[in-house]
This record gives structure tokens, sequence and C-alpha cells, in this order.
């Protein structure tokens, strides 16, 4: 069994390594930030030549609104040299964030994080030299670009929706979109732009409310299979010159993407299995490779869905028994499950509550031994992202009873299981390919002194969805 782990994840290792190289059609870029011009001021107003390395890109963060949705800020992260620690930062129109993630620093000095969505934003840095002694710099930052950058959150690609840009000349920094979903299905579209930029109009077919910064459009999510626009935005440049300087985007909802309701999975992974059956006192460990197949079907999309899948062992790599000569067993189990996808996010990830029931069979030549076949329900907990720019990866918890007969009902008699898996493919790219690791531990008792089964199986493999 080692040989075999250690030769898939020889595989995952080189898939992932041949994914940081290179370029691919499929990957969704980052929003690229604009040129950053930081000046560092002394306490007398004069510029200061430091060399502190300096990294500005797009990040989204928690609103400061209390909208229900990310926004967009430009994040810098700010190394001091080695010695200085950092003190206090004052900014009206800046905020330090303390305990950031994601620096793009290794070693080094400290690393200050600060955020800011304004076109010229300015704020003061004091800091604890090796001598502990308390020095102040005064930062200037100021983006330099040709055209607005225009974002779509992940929360709006889950639902197939997106902004872009149609036609105008506007110069102003930024417009973004991010999503939510009410607790009636309906769908909220937030629309943010840059403080150097105003709304000048807008086109929706449903209702409208704005903010500071922002409007949000509410509507019900499009039940159609093509490209449909959803609405228009009309974006002024404050500083440019009226009609000339407008710019008009439009949200729009990819129904093509959309309508594939219809699914399919599948999998294959070396499986450790440990099987012991009492009153004969026979064990038997094997390694084997399992194949699977899962086919979805989207019943009513962010809601309902019902799924069906199948696996079985594919071929027996090793082979071991207690008494010595017994033959290997077979696997195959069916499983139908119907389910409905809670609204909203808990730690990160979409969550979904299934029901459904399950056929397993165990066949060895001869009848040496074993367990004919079992059925009985089954119940599942998974948590899911489904991000555009980022990995995926999701996490499942089983519990399956197993009864051969209203007499024999026990909390034991069951089946528990316990699986995760992570995209290992490109961000963005179509046809992600998952490493999966599950776990399961069986417990049958078909009555006293008759027949006692205790199955436990540890599987490491790839999945794929084309």
């Amino acid at each position: 069994m080692t040989a075999i782990l250690a030769a898939l994840l020889c595989l995952l290792s080189q898939t992932a390594r041949a994914d940081l190289g290179g370029g691919s059609t499929e990957q969704v870029e980052e929003y690229r930030a604009p040129d950053i011009r930081l000046r560092w001021i002394d306490p007398y107003g004069k510029l200061m030549p430091l060399d502190w390395p300096v990294v500005t890109r797009w990040e989204w963060v928690d609103s400061i609104q209390k909208l229900p949705v990310k926004v967009p800020v430009l994040r810098s992260w700010v190394q001091l040299p080695k010695g200085y620690e950092f003190a206090q930062f004052q900014s009206s129109n800046m905020v330090s964030v303390p305990d950031a993630t994601g620096s793009p620093f290794g070693s080094g000095g400290e690393v200050i994080t600060l955020d800011t969505q304004a076109i010229v934003a300015k704020g003061t840095l004091l800091v604890r030299d090796p001598t502990h002694k308390i020095k102040e710099y005064g930062i200037l930052m100021q983006p330099d670009f040709i055209e607005p950058t225009i974002m779509t959150h992940d929360s709006c690609l889950d639902f197939w929706v997106e902004i872009q840009k149609k036609q105008g000349k506007a110069r102003y920094l930024y417009n973004a979109i991010s999503c939510d979903i009410t607790e009636n299905n309906e769908l909220d579209i937030y629309i943010f732009y840059s403080p150097d930029a105003k709304i000048d109009g807008t086109h929706f077919r449903g209702n409208i409310e704005t903010g500071p910064g922002w409007i949000r459009y509410r509507g019900p999510l499009p039940r159609v299979d093509k490209k449909i626009v959803m609405g228009y935005v009309r974006v002024t440049d404050l500083y440019g010159s009226g009609e000339k300087s407008a710019t008009v985007q439009r949200v729009i909802f990819n129904g093509a993407e959309a309508g594939k309701r219809l699914r399919f999975n599948f999998g294959v992974s070396p499986t450790l299995m440990a099987y012991h059956e009492a009153p004969l006192d026979i064990s038997v460990n094997d390694i084997a490779l399992t194949a699977k197949v899962t086919a979805t079907y989207t019943l009513v999309p962010e809601r309902f869905d019902f799924s069906a899948s199948a696996y079985g062992t594919a071929v027996t790599l090793s082979h071991s028994t207690t008494p010595k000569g017994l033959a290997a067993p077979r696997f195959l189990g069916i499983n139908m499950r119907m389910g409905y996808q809670f609204s909203g996010q808990w730690l990160g990830g979409k969550w979904q509550a299934l029901l459904g029931w399950y056929i397993w069979t165990m066949t060895v030549p001869d009848k040496q031994y074993g367990i004919s076949l079992l059925a009985g329900p089954q119940v599942f907990i998974v948590t899911r992202t489904n991000h555009r720019r980022e990995r995926n990866y999701f996490a499942y918890f089983k519990y399956a009873p197993i009864v051969d007969n209203p007499k024999n009902l026990s909390l034991s008699n069951a089946e528990v299981a316990v699986g995760a898996g992570y995209q290992i493919t490109r961000p963005g790219g179509h046809n992600p390919l998952f490493g999966t690791l599950d776990f399961s531990s069986a417990h049958f008792e078909a009555s006293p002194d008759v027949n006692v089964m205790d199955l436990t199986t540890i599987s490491l493999g790839l999945s794929w969805s084309p």
C-alpha cells in the first residue's frame, strides 16, 4: 500500500507542478492592478528616497458599510527593514489591516498591509527603529491607469453572472459586481464604482437600490439556456466631458453554461481494505483499484438535485488472508440520493444535505465467506466551494444504517464515512481534476452468534468532471 500511495502522490505532485508553469486559455486571469506611484514624505514635507519593498494588487474584502457581499480594494503590502516594528498608522482614506494573509513577501522584516479605494490616498506611518525610537513617514499613493478595471467576484460567477464593458472611453479606476442570494431565492447584484466615477443611468428589469459608491439590483435568477443581458449601467468620469466620457457596462447571465443540468464525474483510487468476519475468524487485507461514476441532474438550480452513482472493484493489486488460500472479494455499490442546498454560505462553502438509498454487494468465489447483499438508507452532509479564481475543495460526512430486519435495528450496525477533495488543476479551468481522500468504517451483526462483519477502507485517488 505504501508504494501505491507514494506513486499516486508523485502523480498528484507532478500534476500540480505542471499546473504552475506555462499559460492556459482556460485559466481565469487575475485583475491587473494599476501602476502605483508611491511617495515617502518626511515630517517636513520633503520626499524621501526609501526603497522599502511594496506590492499592490486588487483584493476582495468585507464591506465597511456592512453589505452582505465582498467589495474590491487596492491592497498594498509594505515590508519594513529588519529590526523595524510597526507602531501606528493614521489616514482618512486608507486602513491598516492587522493579521492580513496573502503577503507576497517571504522571509524578511515585518509586513504592513494597507487597503484603499481612493484615487489619491494619504497616510502617516509610525514605526520603531532598531533603537526603539519612533520614526514618522508620510505616504502618498496614487494609481496610474488608462482605462477602468472591470471586475466580477466569484459570488456572481457562481450564478453565471458577470459584468462586461460594452462601449465608451470614460477614464476612472474601476467597476465591479458582487452577488448574494436572498432567502426568497432572488439574486442581489451589487455594482460598485470608484470615487472618481458616477452612475449616470441604469436599465434593469427589477428593484434598484443605491448607496455610497454602489447600486443594487434585485431580481429572479434567469432560467434560460442562452446568454442574456440583465441590465446596463452608464458610468461617467467625474473629471471628463459629459457624453464623450461615458462608458456603458452590461451585466450578463451566461445561461448557456448554467443550462448544463446533467453532469458526470469519474473517479479512480487505490483502496486499502481490511475485512474481518466472525465467528469464523476470517481476516482479509487487500489493495484494490476502485472505479466510480456519478451522474447528477439539477432539478431546481441552487436548491434541489438528484444523483446516482456506482462504484466497484476494478482489479485487485495485493491480497492476503487468514486462514491462507481464501479468494479475493469484489465489491459493487449503487447509490441514489436527493439533495437540498441551503441558502448562503458557512465557513466559506455552500452546504447540502442528501438523503437516499444504497445497495451493496460482496462477491467471493465459491461463497467462501462474506456478506452477499446489504441495503438501506443513507444521510450525507456535504460542503463545497465553487470559485473561478481559486482552487476548490469539498468535504463530506456520511452515515448509512445497515438493517436486515426490524428486530436487528442498532446504531452500531452502520457505515460511517468521511472524505474530502482538493482541486489540483488550474483555477477557472474547465473539466477540473481533484485529488481525493476517503475513509469508511462499517460494522454489521446479522444476529447474535451468526455473522459479524467489520470493513474498513482508506482510498487516495483522482476525481474528474468532464
